[in-house]
């Protein structure tokens, strides 16, 4: 039949006109076909909902024992976590693994007890499964190749666009030098990652962040200068860059001075008591370049939300919390501050208050440790700094300043 011929069945009288039994017969294919597609349909929404279901409870499972997790009771918690948590496949057990990422990648304080967390689960099911680490080295590796080759993630892992900020790429990094280590990871890594964040051009901070710790070759300390020579570079990064090559060639002076000194004498000295003090100091001087680097970006780009990831991940305690602020202070106090960088700095003081990341006793005392390191401060920007305070009722412990300065 052509289809010509099709369309002349139209014309025919007898097919003008339906009888009833012919429209019922048709309601009934109809309705045959839309019960068929709309139970398909719903099957298939059932069984999203399910999937999507166990993604959550293996989520929620891992995040809720992972919360109880510590060093002294490390060995109950994996005790229960095999008891309460079956994967029923390899698919499962990737969730896991994703979410132990994440919350390391958020808390990498506790990193060494989520590792040691991870080598014995990963080896348990390996040895009774045959389940490897394979999925979680994909995903640092994924997260390199995001951050700094710009490579596109694909489908799977389009959820690390989530995580890129400089906090989370330095957390990164963090995973994968704690895991070589500890041996997880073979040591050939750091020569390639080394090489890689040197030659990007996106995030320059992440070389002070990355180099910090690691010892720096002649070549890499020739390129590091090339880019701090770029006049595209920003201050803070200027700035990090800079610092960084100082401190290496200041420790190699300090380092080869004490070598020469006591070479006759080295097994007189307490080793581990001289190399505590100079962590501590390394660490404070550290702390004081980074918490310095944070405001003058502050003052540049007027952010916030660096500077709250800072004091949350920096500042633990009240102690470091008053010397954040008596580095802010001593930007606030600096001859070449000017007058809008100085309502800038008091505004993110208000503006740390009010989101509880700095508590109010922490800028008096702030105050009060720069008072201490020196004496000689700007009279009319203390007067404003003591004004301000006031206005926040803030005057436990500076009384005595109050009084003299006659702030009422």
């Amino acid at each position: 039949m052509n289809i010509q011929t099709f369309l002349e069945y139209k014309n025919y009288k007898e097919n003008k006109i339906l009888n009833l039994e012919n429209i019922k017969n048709f309601n009934l294919i109809i309705k045959k076909y839309k019960n068929k597609y709309n139970k398909k349909k719903n099957n298939n929404i059932l069984k999203n909902f399910t999937l999507k279901n166990n993604k959550n409870k293996i989520e929620n499972k891992t995040n809720l024992i992972l919360n109880k997790l510590s060093s002294k009771n490390i060995d109950l918690i994996i005790e229960e976590f095999i008891k309460s948590i079956n994967f029923k496949d390899i698919f499962e057990y990737h969730i896991f693994l994703k979410t132990l990422y994440i919350k390391i990648l958020n808390e990498i304080q506790f990193i060494d007890i989520y590792i040691k967390f991870f080598k014995f689960i990963t080896e348990l099911y390996e040895y009774k499964f045959n389940y490897t680490q394979e999925y979680f080295i994909i995903i640092l590796e994924s997260k390199i190749n995001y951050d700094y080759l710009n490579n596109n993630l694909n489908e799977n892992m389009e959820w690390l666009e989530n995580y890129n900020n400089e906090n989370y790429r330095k957390n990164n990094l963090e995973i994968i030098r704690y895991m070589v280590n500890k041996n997880l990871l073979n040591n050939k890594i750091l020569k390639l990652l080394n090489s890689i964040i040197l030659n990007q051009t996106k995030y320059y901070c992440d070389i002070y962040n990355w180099f910090l710790n690691n010892n720096i070759t002649n070549t890499e300390k020739s390129k590091i200068n090339i880019i701090i020579k770029n006049n595209n570079l920003n201050f803070r990064n200027k700035t990090l860059l800079t610092n960084l090559i100082n401190n290496k060639e200041n420790n190699n002076i300090i380092n080869n001075t004490f070598i020469q000194n006591n070479k006759n004498n080295i097994n007189k000295i307490n080793i581990s008591k001289f190399k505590n003090n100079t962590d501590k100091k390394v660490t404070i001087e550290r702390f004081n370049i980074e918490s310095t680097n944070i405001y003058e970006e502050y003052l540049h780009l007027e952010l916030i939300e660096e500077v709250i990831n800072f004091i949350k991940d920096d500042c633990k305690t009240a102690n470091i919390k008053n010397c954040f602020c008596k580095n802010g202070l001593k930007i606030f106090f600096s001859n070449n501050t000017s007058i809008k960088n100085n309502e800038l700095i008091l505004s993110l003081f208000n503006k740390l208050i009010e989101s509880k990341s700095l508590y109010k006793s922490n800028l008096s005392r702030g105050l009060l440790l720069l008072i201490k390191e020196n004496k000689k401060l700007d009279i009319n920007k203390l007067k404003k700094y003591l004004y301000f305070l006031k206005n926040n009722c803030i005057t436990k412990g500076i009384d005595f300043l109050l009084k003299k300065y006659n702030i009422l």
